[in-house]
């Protein structure tokens, strides 16, 4: 019993390490004008259709993207794509628990949302 009860906690600071370096790598990123976006993530419920055998409760990795206006739908799955396309991180996603991949607008309702799992290449 102890033994899970500690697993559980070191889950969740992998987790929570995972969330903090994104939004500390997107803020740098923003910053240096390195993308036109101000990126923040959070874990969220997720859809749970997409879980797979290690997906956590919370297994939703939402993103909301910030500019001077309301993103379109576009331009969410171009953010999307961008993370689909670092297979190092889609598969620390799906290591530490999480199902989906959200991407929003922080001034909208449009959103890009995908299994994580239908990431993976290979």
């Amino acid at each position: 019993m102890w033994h899970r009860i500690v697993d559980w906690f070191g889950d969740f600071t992998d987790r929570v390490r995972f969330v903090r370096e994104f939004n500390i790598n997107a803020k740098r990123a923003f910053e240096n004008g390195t993308v036109p976006f101000f990126l923040k993530a959070k874990v969220t419920l997720g859809n749970r259709r997409n879980r797979h055998s290690n997906s956590k409760f919370f297994g939703g990795f939402r993103i909301f993207a910030s500019t001077g206006g309301s993103l379109q739908l576009e331009q969410c799955k171009v953010i999307g794509m961008i993370i689909i396309s670092n297979q190092k991180l889609v598969r620390r996603m799906i290591t530490n628990g999480f199902h989906s991949l959200e991407v929003f607008s922080n001034n909208s309702g449009d959103g890009f949302h995908t299994a994580i799992t239908n990431l993976l290449e290979g």
